[in-house]
């Protein structure tokens, strides 16, 4: 509901507090970074004129999606 740089940085702080909580519970020595996306990304897009509609209806954009690789084992 806020400015796109808002919603931006909320994006950001969102996936680093992910981070920082899968660091502390045990992942700290995986290589990881995070990045927001903002409304760059969305999974829905939500056409209502109701405030608590809206907010209900775009939901899953707010989200953090973790991207796993896994290495090839040495030969």
């Amino acid at each position: 509901m806020g400015s796109a740089a808002y919603n931006k940085t909320l994006s950001e702080r969102r996936a680093a507090t992910v981070q920082k909580y899968l660091a502390v519970h045990g992942a700290a020595r995986v290589p990881m970074t995070h990045r927001g996306e903002g409304a760059t990304q969305p999974v829905v897009q939500c056409d209502l004129r109701d405030r608590q509609a809206v907010i209900a209806c775009l939901a899953p954009n707010r989200r953090v999606e973790l991207l796993i690789y896994a290495e090839a084992a040495a030969q």
